[in-house]
């Protein structure tokens, strides 16, 4: 969901809201004499965390004060990624409400979404046998509980991608957030390129403490709003190490052009 920039200052719209924390970022804090990635990384670590700690506190809102885009210097970057990690990206769609979120000039008001009995605390990942991909009804795709490989049998055309590493560190935020990028951008690239399925190779491996695993990440993205144009979903196939997303074909539009 895109978000326009309000011309309200943010100080009078939100001068009404309770239960509401407020954050400063100073893009100094995280850079550290890290290079520039490595700062944008700790400012997504930061955020997400932010978020997810306010959800587990009972807050209403929290609002990020990250001052005015400065396209001479890194500025324009921390101001960006927290604009999308407010108002579109895959990993704080738990956290919010994304309806009820506000970008402003200078600052980004995030309301948080009232966290669900089953997830409490839970930030780390599922475990090998209670995931069945959060983030949608468990009924949404077919489910597969043999090898994938014989699932795929009906789909002799489909492209395949095999995802190395099984897992990452949970509070890796900058890896979690490219390995989503990679998952909705393939699934993309097939469909674009003709291709009628995709098989997405995750594995399902015993997570060591404090990881999570890559089979969570797209059973995640595949529930994203985002990525529902793109699916026939009721023809996508679950498999314990591998997801089967069976693809829109493209309009004769799309296919022309």
């Amino acid at each position: 969901m895109l978000h326009r920039i309000e011309k309200q200052h943010w100080r009078i719209a939100t001068r009404h809201l309770e239960d509401i924390r407020v954050i400063s970022l100073d893009w100094e804090e995280f850079a550290e004499n890290d290079a520039d990635d490595r700062a944008l990384g700790n400012l997504i670590c930061f955020i997400v965390t932010t978020l997810a700690e306010a959800q587990d506190d009972g807050m209403r809102y929290v609002l990020f004060v990250h001052g005015t885009e400065r396209r001479s210097d890194i500025a324009v970057n921390s101001v960006s990624v927290t604009r999308l990690h407010v108002s579109e990206a895959p990993q704080t769609r738990k956290f919010l409400n994304r309806k009820g979120c506000r970008l402003f000039d200078e600052a980004s008001l995030a309301e948080i979404r009232r966290p669900t009995k089953r997830r409490g605390r839970q930030r780390a990942s599922m475990s090998r046998h209670e995931a069945t991909g959060s983030g949608g009804p468990s009924d949404q795709f077919k489910s597969h509980t043999g090898h994938w490989r014989f699932a795929a049998v009906r789909f002799p055309d489909a492209v395949r991608l095999d995802l190395d590493p099984t897992h990452l560190r949970s509070d890796d935020y900058n890896w979690i957030y490219s390995w989503e990028e990679i998952t909705l951008r393939t699934i993309i690239a097939a469909r674009t390129a003709g291709a009628s399925t995709a098989i997405l190779v995750h594995g399902n491996p015993e997570l060591p403490p404090g990881t999570i695993s890559l089979r969570e990440i797209v059973r995640n993205v595949m529930r994203e709003e985002s990525t529902a144009p793109y699916l026939r979903s009721a023809d996508c196939i679950e498999c314990d190490e591998a997801f089967i997303a069976v693809l829109r074909p493209l309009s004769s539009a799309a296919r022309s052009g």
